[in-house]
Order: C-alpha cells, then structure tokens, then sequence
C-alpha cells in the first residue's frame, strides 16, 4: 500500500513533484473561522521545501485542497491531480 500517497506511476507526476504537501494529524472541522490553519500546513511546507509552495495538499480527513496563483491555475491543479488519481487507483487494483 501506498500510504495514501502519491506514487510516480504516470507522467502526471512531474507536475507535482515536489508540490505535495500531506496532512495527517489535522482532525477538526473546517470552517471559516479556523482556515488559518490549513494556510499554516501551506506555508509550514513551504519552509520545509526551499521555498517550494503547494500545488495541492492531501488532507487525511478533510479530502484535496488545490492551490494556484489564479483559479484557473488552481483547477488545473486539481484537474491533472484527479488524473493522477484515477490512474493509480486502476493501477493498485491490479496488483
């Protein structure tokens, strides 16, 4: 098993090499008033990868947050990352 981690199975990989942030401890419920903590995973990333920001970030229980400069950026983001996604399911299933 994986993990729930991204594995460099399809080309879509390169896109977000790098650019994954994970979070696995962050169990409370989103809302408005405390998004500054998904902001702080971001940017807690970013230090810890020379100045790397996320392209997205895979919440444990929380699902996939995509991040851009625009919302365009964002959604291909998510797009490619859905892509992704689907072709390592149909891998792992195979296994």
């Amino acid at each position: 098993h994986c993990g729930g981690r991204l594995l460099p199975i399809h080309q879509n990989i390169l896109k977000f090499h790098g650019h994954v942030a994970y979070d696995e401890t962050w169990a409370g419920i989103f809302e408005e008033g405390n998004s500054s903590q998904m902001a702080a995973i971001a940017v807690r990333f970013r230090d810890e990868n020379s100045g790397r920001t996320p392209r997205v970030m895979l919440s444990a229980n929380h699902g996939v947050f995509a991040f851009g400069a625009t919302v365009a950026e964002a959604w291909d983001n998510l797009y490619y990352l859905e892509r992704l996604c689907e072709v390592q399911v149909r891998a792992l299933s195979c296994v």
